[in-house]
This record gives C-alpha cells, sequence and structure tokens, in this order.
C-alpha cells in the first residue's frame, strides 16, 4: 500500500515539473533572464493604466456635475446671506466659471482628451487693478476605484473642492482678507 502513495506522488511531483517554465542557465552559469519577469510586470502596468481610464471615462462626467452643482449651490448660500447677487456661477460640459461682483473669477476647465483639469483665479487686487494671481495646484486622481479631486495635493470631495475655491475667490478682495 505504501508503495502505491509512494508511486502515486512520483507521478504527482512529475507531471508537476512537466507544467512549470523550465529555467536555463547561461553558459557562464548565471541564472537565465528575468525578461518573462519584465514582461508580466509590463502587462501589469498596462491592465493598471487601462482600468484608470475606464475609470476616468465612467466616472467623470458625473463627478464633474457634482462639482458644478456644489459650486452653484454655494453661490446661492452666498447669496442668500448677502441679500444681493454678488456671486455668480456658470457651469458647461468642461468649464465651470464663477465671477464675484467687486472683482475676481474662478475659472475650472476639464479637459476629457488628456484626463486633466486645470484651474486659474483672478482678482481684482484692491487698489493694484486686476491680474491672475494664482494658477491653483488642483487635479484628479483614482482611490479604490474612484475618481476624486486633488487640491494642493489632498484628495477632496466635489463639496470641498467648491467651498475652498469660491471661499478663496471671495475673501481674496474683501477688507478682513487684506489686513
Amino acid at each position: 500500500m505504501k508503495s502505491v502513495k509512494r508511486r502515486a506522488k512520483r507521478a504527482d511531483r512529475a507531471r508537476a515539473a512537466q507544467r512549470r517554465p523550465k529555467r536555463t542557465a547561461t553558459a557562464s552559469g548565471r541564472a537565465a533572464s528575468s525578461k518573462p519577469r519584465r514582461d508580466r510586470a509590463s502587462n501589469r502596468t498596462a491592465a493598471a493604466d487601462k482600468r484608470a481610464i475606464e475609470i476616468f471615462e465612467q466616472q467623470i462626467q458625473p463627478a464633474w456635475t457634482r462639482f458644478g452643482q456644489e459650486c452653484q449651490q454655494f453661490a446661492e448660500g452666498f447669496n442668500a446671506e448677502m441679500r444681493s447677487h454678488q456671486l455668480h456661477v456658470e457651469c458647461g460640459p468642461n468649464t465651470i466659471q464663477a465671477k464675484f461682483a467687486q472683482g475676481g473669477e474662478v475659472f475650472v476647465q476639464l479637459d476629457v482628451e488628456n484626463r486633466q483639469i486645470a484651474c486659474w483665479i483672478t482678482s481684482c487686487c484692491g487698489t493694484f487693478g486686476s491680474g491672475i494671481v494664482e494658477q491653483s495646484p488642483i487635479g484628479l486622481t483614482i482611490d479604490v476605484d474612484r475618481l476624486r479631486f486633488v487640491y494642493g495635493g489632498q484628495m477632496v470631495t466635489e463639496d470641498d473642492l467648491a467651498v475652498s475655491l469660491l471661499t478663496y475667490l471671495t475673501q481674496c478682495d474683501t477688507p478682513a482678507a487684506r489686513a
């Protein structure tokens, strides 16, 4: 009985050895090339890139729409608090523009083709005239299969991004901000 089990184990090992890829050594005695390992790594990278593109394509429009809605909601609340129409937000398919009545604007542009986002903030700058004061560090990233906005090196929600940008705009030229 033991000899039958031994033969069965040997046969199993022989079949397993035939299934394993053989590594050959070079004439100088070095190990075989690691080219198959590099191929697997490049395949994984290509698969990850493909997955990132799929996530972007699936999630960018809903995320962009939510961001635009959050900007509009901020403007409505701000205008209600000020009891006048001070902040105006326009949302387009690839742009969001917020204009502050006292001067200044935030312009956010989505480049779907290159899968990137850019933001410019213009301020009235008090007595110094108008000018672009900052191109905000804004971007996109993927975190656990979810497309996320990045602002100032931190992942943020659509709501947080809208609040940060529009708060900066509305406080940029106020007397309290200059003091």
